[in-house]
């Protein structure tokens, strides 16, 4: 099986979409995106753990955002922009650590070892990145009873974060460390493919 997503109600026969999905998504894509949720995983069991002890960081607050974002459906469908993603999340997520040692010295706490997500480190290139992948999907935790429940609830957060999703609140945008895929950048992978459905694009305004 070279991909599985079920994260939409139109998926493959109502199970999940395991060669293409209906909406136009490729298994480099499919695979990407469950990295990229991989990823950010690992930045939010540093970013919980320095909220609990009374530290933020706008700028790892505002990543998270756009990168849950980008895995859902009719998003992002380009490779290049989610490995760029990945490489800035692997940042965040040191970003992040910081500042949960930090808050950790100054609470006179001994910071946690963490691992799993939190120690993930990208690998180089599109190629290697997806091999990486490959076991960061939801079939790697089907043994686990509270699979679907903690899946829903992910597709659920990354729905939502199509609301705040503004200039303000996209810290690491203005900065220019990682803008953000123009229309015309989106509209030229369509037709790069050779495929004129609109699910294959970012959604025009």
């Amino acid at each position: 099986m070279s991909m599985f997503c079920y994260q939409c109600e139109q998926t493959a026969k109502g199970t999940g979409c395991t060669v293409q999905g209906v909406c136009g998504k490729d298994e480099t894509c499919a695979i990407l995106q469950d990295l990229l949720l991989y990823a950010v995983k690992g930045i939010a069991q540093y970013a919980h753990r320095a909220r609990q002890l009374g530290a933020t960081h706008p700028e790892v607050n505002a990543f998270t955002v756009e990168a849950l974002f980008a895995t859902i459906t009719n998003v992002d469908f380009d490779p290049e922009r989610l490995e760029n993603l990945l490489r800035h999340a692997a940042g965040m997520r040191l970003n992040a650590k910081r500042m949960y040692e930090d808050a950790c010295r100054k609470a006179g706490k001994t910071p946690e070892s963490l691992s799993g997500p939190a120690a993930w480190s990208p690998a180089v290139g599109i190629k290697a990145l997806v091999e990486q992948g490959r076991d960061k999907g939801i079939l790697a935790r089907t043994s686990n009873g509270a699979t679907t429940l903690r899946t829903c609830t992910t597709w659920s957060s990354s729905g939502s974060k199509a609301w705040p999703r503004t200039p303000t609140t996209r810290t690491f945008s203005a900065k220019k460390t990682m803008p953000s895929t123009p229309r015309s950048t989106a509209n030229s992978t369509c037709s790069r493919r050779g495929d004129s459905r609109p699910t294959n694009c970012s959604p025009k305004p």
